[in-house]
């Protein structure tokens, strides 16, 4: 799979520091700030193919506490972060104050995706992670980014499914997959129930946008995909623990594989391991046909902003 293959190439460290990013993120919005910088490392360099050497202009859409901005920024990109500030006040603030503390220049905007402070055609990429499931109006908010792209531009966009096994958000209080799919009420009541507080707020934001239906927005404002992949979550000390046996395979190392799985031994819980079991059986279902919806954990979309009819070929290298 995709994802493994990645995970391999980025080694046991960089996933063992992961882990320890995600586990950690939720301390302080600094501490949030560093897990998204950790994720947007990956993101960068899938990026770099389809830009333009030198500084290309770069907009995040809906940036949060701004990590990934931020890392863009630190890596030569000239960079544009905007957010409404949905559930938490203290995004910006947060990203504002981490920018300074580094040294990042980085300009950051509170807007709406749906109404882009921006004239036409300023931007060279548009950036929009974890974003498009809260949205409102995703059509609104995707034709401002074909509006702000200039042509031949390039829109990066991953978002998480609705209705995959933990794609209502709900999963740090209720574990038990596709629950979220029950109806609302029942949903919402049992959240109250466990004092899940923060989740609720989350998943009233959830507009239930499917794959199909953003494929055919993306069609309708003229977008080209260029590239596009299912997504596949296996809880992260899952991810942790393949990548570690994967290496181990590949340098012939039995005992590298057995302290992998001791090591994994002590960061599953039971929950979570009976989590990834599950998601690691399931995932291969995403790729039948009509089944991603429900097995595959989000999307990845490469999308073109399509150069004028006869203009000259200045095609992204």
């Amino acid at each position: 799979m995709t994802l493994l293959r990645e995970a391999l190439a980025r080694g046991e460290s960089y996933e063992r520091e992961l882990l320890e990013a995600i586990k950690a993120r939720l301390g302080s919005p600094e501490d949030y700030v560093r897990y998204q910088m950790l994720v947007a490392e990956p993101l960068a360099r899938r990026m770099r193919p389809f830009l333009p050497p030198g500084q290309p202009r770069i907009l995040e859409v809906g940036c949060g506490t701004g990590g990934i901005s931020l890392y863009l920024a630190s890596q030569g990109f000239n960079v544009t972060a905007v957010d409404r500030e949905q559930y938490d006040h203290r995004a910006l603030h947060a990203a504002r104050e981490y920018s300074r503390k580094q040294g990042i220049a980085l300009a950051i905007y509170l807007a709406d995706a749906g109404a882009l402070p921006f004239g036409g055609e300023g931007f060279d990429c548009v950036v929009c992670c974890n974003v498009v499931e809260h949205l409102d109006d995703p059509e609104a908010a995707l034709a401002e980014a074909h509006r702000v792209l200039r042509p031949g531009g390039i829109a990066f966009v991953e978002f998480p499914l609705f209705r995959s096994p933990y794609g209502g958000h709900i999963d740090d209080c209720i574990k038990v997959p596709w629950f979220h799919l029950l109806p609302k009420q029942r949903v919402e009541a049992e959240l109250r129930r466990r004092g899940g507080e923060k989740d609720f707020e989350v998943f009233r934001t959830l507009s239930g946008i499917t794959n199909r239906r953003f494929r055919g927005i993306a069609a309708n404002l003229g977008f080209e995909t260029i590239q596009f992949r299912w997504g596949h979550y296996l809880t992260d000390p899952g991810r942790k623990l393949l990548v570690s046996l994967l290496q181990s395979v590949r340098s012939v190392s039995p005992v590298g594989g057995w302290r992998a799985v001791r090591a994994a031994a002590s960061e599953f819980s039971a929950v979570e391991f009976a989590q990834f079991l599950l998601l690691a059986v399931t995932a291969p279902l995403s790729y039948l046909p009509g089944a991603g919806e429900f097995f595959a954990s989000g999307v990845k979309y490469v999308l073109r902003k399509p150069l004028p009819h006869g203009s000259p070929n200045c095609e992204l290298r």
